[in-house]
């Protein structure tokens, strides 16, 4: 999630409901920055990473909150 989306009350809620579902989360300095890591031109305030089991993915997307600079 992009901490400077505006208004940033469309997107304070979704916390809470990723600690209750135990879903992994993060904050990104820019919208901007999370569009161009999403492989985007234009400024996005959100993104999800979703894998089936047996995905080959899987582990690194587990790994991916590890890879962040915080």
């Amino acid at each position: 999630m992009a901490a400077d989306a505006e208004p940033l009350e469309m997107i304070l809620h979704l916390p809470l409901l990723y600690e209750d579902k135990n879903v992994p989360y993060m904050f990104v300095p820019s919208k901007r920055a999370l569009g161009w890591a999403c492989g985007l031109s234009r400024t996005i305030i959100t993104s999800s990473v979703t894998s089936k089991e047996g995905s080959q993915l899987k582990q690194q997307i587990q790994s991916l909150p590890s890879l962040v600079a915080l």
